[in-house]
């Protein structure tokens, strides 16, 4: 819950744990880019470190014997980080049953950082805050090289939109929609935008709006790929209900 890299890990003492903060802080004479950091910690797992403390030098004599002499450990280490990783990671996944090699990839120690950083993206954080807690030089490295796109997500996704068309309800019989149904579907749209609006989240402008869907990714009015979540459903939402009303006024529906 980190996405720090096995030898950051080893470097950590406990000096470098921030209760205060709730995170680690983060040296430039061991970090990979050479470049000094504060990496946030869930509040629970900082608690477990404070508990801990003091107690992985222990294990580093129990398990690294004759070899502790020569290693270049701190003298309060705040973890235990094995010598071989990858071999003591290995041994794990063949005790779980878990294949190291799989069509998706090959599951080694780096790729506990890679899920790490994709868990980050999926919680739907900006592009810039995935960034910043994976310690990158530029979002390209993290949404292009780092980021991964799972099938499962990708049937969520195309399951959500399905259900934003959908103008039947689930409850409403098969047939014509009437007047009345259209004009409830909308007042309760307009009551949610209302409740956007009311959350801070500032409305397209008129220009956007009269944007039609397909154009939203691209022209003068076009807005990158890596638009969060939030924004891009606001935006589709904002057009939907414009095509409702228009639909509305005609005395029609849209059917398709």
């Amino acid at each position: 819950m980190t996405g720090l890299r096995a030898n950051e890990l080893r470097n950590l003492t406990v000096q470098h744990l921030d209760v205060q903060r709730c995170g680690l802080q983060l040296d430039a004479s061991w970090t990979k880019n050479r470049k000094p950091g504060f990496q946030p910690l869930p509040l629970s797992l900082s608690e477990r470190l404070h508990a801990f403390s003091g107690q992985a030098r222990a294990f580093y004599e129990k398990h690294y014997g004759e070899e502790l002499a020569t290693s270049a450990l701190p003298e309060q280490p705040l973890l235990y980080v094995p010598s071989h990783p990858a071999r003591s990671l290995d041994i794990d996944l063949d005790a779980a049953g878990i294949p190291k090699v799989t069509p998706a990839g090959k599951l080694d120690f780096h790729a506990v950082r890679l899920a790490y950083i994709n868990l980050v993206i999926e919680s739907g954080v900006t592009v810039k805050e995935a960034q910043v807690l994976a310690r990158h030089e530029t979002p390209e490295l993290t949404m292009n090289i780092y980021g991964r796109a799972r099938e499962e997500r990708l049937w969520t996704v195309v399951e959500q939109v399905a259900q934003a068309i959908r103008v039947i309800s689930v409850s409403q019989p098969e047939g014509e929609i009437t007047g009345d149904d259209t004009k409830a579907l909308i007042s309760q749209k307009i009551q949610n935008t209302g409740e956007v609006e009311a959350a801070g989240i500032e409305p397209a402008s008129e220009s956007l709006q009269s944007q039609p869907l397909h154009m939203l990714s691209r022209g003068q009015n076009s807005h990158p790929p890596t638009l969060p979540g939030r924004t891009r459903r606001v935006l589709a939402w904002f057009k939907f209900r414009q095509l409702l009303l228009q639909a509305w006024e005609k005395g029609g529906y849209p059917t398709s």
